[in-house]
């Protein structure tokens, strides 16, 4: 499902980004395994039915900026928000975060200072994603019964689904709707 990732501090810009790398790897940390983001993380968020699929600003940039008072200190924060965002893989990430400060509003550019691992050295949180996990393979015949096992740390519940989908579908992708 679709969430926003929210961080809250001052001097924050449009030209910061976030960047989801799995829980075993550090912020920052070039090498094996560490190119980018976590294939789990989706490069396009679809809603359900045939609405268009939207570009995720955690891949792409840049976030939503708003200001908000803060009551206890009588100052004000920034607010950087990257929405949507949506995770595939049940796991635990680590989110990093980069400060572009050479980001220019008018000509929306910079001099790209997001962009190698190293410069996403800020650990600002970790991420839990809970649910079914999606690696499972079932193999079912035409007209035979077949029994689908899944795993979940999260209960089932009498409204959830399942959809079936041929592995090589065209027409049809998860998180689509029918």
């Amino acid at each position: 499902a679709p969430f926003s990732l929210t961080l809250l501090g001052d001097g924050l810009s449009v030209g910061d980004r976030l960047r989801i790398i799995s829980d075993s790897l550090q912020c920052g940390e070039d090498g094996e395994g560490n190119h980018g983001h976590d294939i789990a993380v989706a490069r396009y968020v679809c809603g359900r039915g045939d609405g268009p699929c939207i570009s995720s600003p955690v891949i792409s940039g840049p976030p939503k900026i708003d200001w908000e008072p803060i009551q206890q200190q009588q100052q004000q924060q920034q607010r950087e928000s990257w929405s949507p965002s949506a995770i595939f893989v049940p796991g635990q990430y680590r989110i990093c975060w980069c400060v572009d400060d050479t980001w220019d509003p008018v000509r929306l550019e910079s001099h790209g200072l997001c962009t190698e691992n190293r410069q996403f050295g800020v650990p600002v949180g970790t991420l839990l994603v809970e649910g079914i996990n999606g690696n499972g393979h079932f193999h079912c015949a035409s007209f035979s019964s077949c029994l689908l096992r899944l795993n979940s740390a999260l209960p089932f519940g009498v409204a959830d689904g399942l959809l079936i989908v041929a592995q090589r579908s065209q027409y049809t992708r998860c998180g689509r709707g029918i």
